[in-house]
């Protein structure tokens, strides 16, 4: 994802301790790419820099945004707000004696440009911030495993589960065996 990177000439050459403001930024998100969060509306976030020795630090405040998630039980699409309180990046000052692995492992302040592209850090902030087990409804039932069909939707399929269930209990009957041998062992160890 692309945002559009601020324009820092000011604070990227100027003196340590200096501080620049971006209380409240709403801004359409470009060039989603494939691996992306899908975002459903504008972000807003707030942001300061300050200028340290070697680098510019980055306070990002209330990132909130909506993303369009998968639910992981029925697997439909539907849109999820996403907030985060607080969020700290440094971007580092390039100099020459900047070594490429320096370059490679930070993010870096773009000193011919005088601009700081926060997109990667934002983009990390709402991958963290996104629901690791994302329901569409919280007594989402999810997809018929014979069939496929979502069962939160009318009608409901008609698949013959009790079929499954006489499967499950073979197994079940068979584990019985293993759990009487482990108890047995466990006993004369003792």
């Amino acid at each position: 994802m692309k945002i559009p990177p601020f324009k820092l000439a000011h604070l990227l050459h100027g003196h340590m301790s200096e501080k620049e403001s971006f209380d409240l930024i709403t801004v359409n998100v470009e060039e989603v790419q494939d691996d992306d969060p899908q975002i459903g509306k504008p972000l807003s976030f707030g942001v300061e820099f300050l200028r340290l020795a070697d680098r510019v630090h980055a306070n990002f405040s209330d990132i909130e945004t909506e993303v369009t998630v998968a639910c992981n039980r029925c697997l439909k699409q539907f849109s999820t707000k996403i907030y985060s309180k607080e969020a700290s990046y440094d971007y580092m000052i390039e100099t020459e004696e900047s070594s490429a692995e320096e370059r490679a492992d930070n993010f870096m302040a773009d000193m011919k440009n005088n601009i700081v592209d926060v997109s990667e850090a934002l983009r990390n902030e709402i991958l963290l911030a996104s629901p690791d087990f994302p329901l569409c409804q919280e007594d989402c039932q999810g997809i018929c495993s014979i069939c496929g069909k979502n069962k939160n939707e009318k009608p409901a399929c008609t698949c013959n589960i009790t079929v499954i269930s006489e499967e499950k209990q073979e197994n079940t009957k068979a584990l019985a065996g293993l759990k009487d041998l482990v108890t047995k062992t466990t006993k004369s160890k003792k």
